[in-house]
């Protein structure tokens, strides 16, 4: 167990990480009464640690798939995950990411400049419903040439 305090004393980390990394260590029977303790005494929480983690991302303006895809990597379940996502307002990140790619110097102009920034949105993690919406709101004016859903261009 004092393998994983000091583990923890460094940073939270996910229950997957600690018993990962002593897994090979610990008779499991050992490891499994040690985790309890842990999660007992309020050290271990996943659901908290993913809360922190989405935060801590939420400026790197990704969208919700991809955080998925990062927390299962880490070790959280389905249902902590879900309820860790739950009531984020996916437009609004996808809003955020698409005006901080807006500000680059170097945009181009007319709708290659959509098809990039959708490109953009779609990499980080958005839904393609979602990037429409924020890309048609964003730059509405110069997809007027475009004849369906950026998604189908």
């Amino acid at each position: 167990m004092s393998e994983a305090v000091r583990l923890l004393a460094r940073s939270a980390r996910p229950e997957a990480e600690i018993r990962g990394r002593l897994a090979g260590l610990h008779d499991p029977a050992e490891l499994e009464a040690a985790l309890a303790l842990l999660r007992s005494r309020g050290y271990l929480d996943d659901e908290d640690w993913a809360r922190r983690y989405v935060e801590s991302r939420r400026g790197s303006g990704l969208g919700a798939s991809l955080l998925v895809r990062e927390l299962r990597a880490r070790g959280i379940d389905a249902e902590t995950t879900g309820r860790v996502l739950s009531g984020r307002d996916e437009r609004a990140a996808a809003d955020r990411a698409a005006r901080g790619r807006l500000r680059r110097p170097g945009g181009r102009r007319g709708s290659p400049r959509a098809r990039s920034l959708a490109a953009f949105l779609l990499r980080r993690g958005f839904a393609c419903d979602v990037v429409d919406e924020c890309v048609r709101a964003l730059l509405g004016g110069e997809l007027d040439e475009l004849a369906g859903p950026l998604d189908a261009s």
